[in-house]
């Protein structure tokens, strides 16, 4: 007996169906395998990882080969810590320790970090970058909180923070007076306050004492009040 027209229509459907299963079949194809863990990062993988995210930090004290840094003497590179870079660099600290401290390699290299940014306050220091100090108390805190040692620190930066900012722009030799005379710029802190003095050695001014020359006419050294004893260079065009 002849299928009607639905029969006949549902052999036809189940034999193309297996028709399609038969052609997978040979030509072999095969089921995705479920993925596996994804592997660990080494402390080495991690910790560039954390450079690259403080760099805007840690670059500063970085000498450019044949150009004059803005550190004291002319040190590090020609560049300053902006109010955006250190909100950047302490952000990324901050989700950086959530992320990591929960594993072996994540907390090594988060303690390989705090030395580095230890060393780099003590170069930003040296260099007489107050800015950069005070971004890298605070960021190394973030790593290591409570630090007896940086909290001393913050203390004695605060008040160099506040030093001026001298630049000498000229000398003037007096021969009749047998005086000379110096011609600075002073930066004052922190309202950022510019003036332009005319000074001679021994007088005081905005909270600094001109003690001595440098060289012959290279640049004066300054005595800062608030800090008695503690001098610094601030050297001619």
């Amino acid at each position: 007996m002849p299928l009607k027209s639905p029969a006949r229509r549902t052999v036809q459907a189940a034999l193309v169906l297996m028709a399609l299963m038969c052609g997978c079949g040979q030509h072999g194809e095969t089921t995705s395998a479920t993925p596996g863990p994804t592997p660990e990062l080494t402390t080495e993988q991690i910790l560039s990882e954390l450079q690259q995210g403080v760099s805007p930090l840690t670059s500063l004290v970085v000498p450019v080969p044949n150009v004059v840094g803005w550190g004291h003497d002319g040190s590090g590179a020609p560049a300053q810590l902006t109010p955006e870079a250190r909100e950047q660099v302490i952000s990324f600290l901050r989700s950086a320790k959530v992320k990591h401290e929960a594993t072996k390699n994540g907390k090594a290299a988060l303690s390989q970090l705090a030395d580095n940014l230890a060393a780099n306050v003590d170069a930003a220091w040296k260099q007489e970058r107050w800015t950069a100090v005070m971004c890298g108390i605070e960021a190394y805190e973030v790593l290591v909180p409570a630090s007896v040692r940086m909290a001393r620190l913050r203390e004695r930066a605060e008040v160099r923070a506040n030093r001026p900012d001298v630049v000498v722009k000229g000398f003037f030799e007096d021969n009749d007076k047998s005086q000379i005379y110096v011609f600075v710029e002073v930066t004052l802190h922190p309202s950022n306050e510019i003036k332009h003095l005319q000074i001679r050695k021994g007088e005081e001014f905005c909270g600094l004492r001109f003690v001595d020359f440098v060289g012959k006419l290279r640049g004066i050294t300054l005595e800062y009040l608030d800090i008695p004893g503690e001098t610094f260079r601030a050297m001619g065009p």
